[in-house]
């Protein structure tokens, strides 16, 4: 599993400016699970099954919302199947190792069983993932909010919603509907209101072309 990355320390619901931990960037809490939208009932893809492990039927879970599973050995976990059945079963194990996680699951004790395992989604539910502190988000929270620059002249300007988050070295980057990025970074003041579903930024000109958006 990758190093946890920097939680976002944007403010939420509120007027205020947002702060960060250094001068650099505003960060999100996870990784973007890029198919959870659409899920039923407030379904979230967590994490997929990469591959093999050993000889005991360990699996490499990829995690793709939060710094830990969201589930527990001995605990039930819904899996979404490669073919799209859902699926639940009962982790016989969970533990770090070299920077990811493995999981067994109780009918796989060897790598032939557990490899019809490969491929399946993690589900998760939003009121099951673990609470985050003031001002920060998981990437699913951000999809679908309007992003309004509020530095253009004559009027702000509606850029459109995020359809992803990506995390790269230096910041996080919004991915706009269009394919207009957004650098998620503390110099263009952000201010991330979920109850309005929306995200402001004072952005410096030039980086989004002038005939994108409309005015808000």
């Amino acid at each position: 599993m990758p190093a946890p990355r920097a939680k976002s320390r944007s403010t939420s619901s509120t007027s205020r400016r947002s702060t960060t931990r250094t001068a650099k960037a505003t960060r999100t809490r996870a990784r973007t699970a890029r198919d959870s939208a659409g899920g039923v009932g407030g379904e979230l893809v967590a994490g997929r099954i990469v591959g093999l492990f050993g000889i005991h039927g360990e699996l490499k879970l990829q995690l793709l919302l939060g710094e830990r599973p969201a589930f527990s050995a001995g605990e039930r976990v819904r899996l979404r199947m490669p073919g799209g059945a859902a699926l639940d079963v009962t982790a016989r194990s969970l533990r770090p190792h070299a920077g990811r996680w493995l999981v067994a699951f109780d009918d796989a004790a060897d790598p032939t069983a557990a490899q019809r395992y490969v491929g399946a989604s993690v589900l998760a539910y939003a009121g099951e993932l673990p609470p985050l502190g003031a001002g920060e988000y998981y990437d699913h929270q951000l999809v679908g909010c309007e992003v309004v620059d509020v530095a253009a002249a004559g009027a702000a300007r509606l850029l459109g919603p995020v359809e992803r988050v990506e995390h790269w070295p230096a910041s996080d980057i919004l991915i706009l509907r269009g394919g207009a990025m957004v650098p998620l970074v503390h110099a263009y003041e952000p201010v991330i209101d979920l109850d309005a579903r929306r995200i402001t930024l004072s952005l410096p000109v030039g980086l989004i072309d002038a005939s994108a958006g409309e005015r808000a």
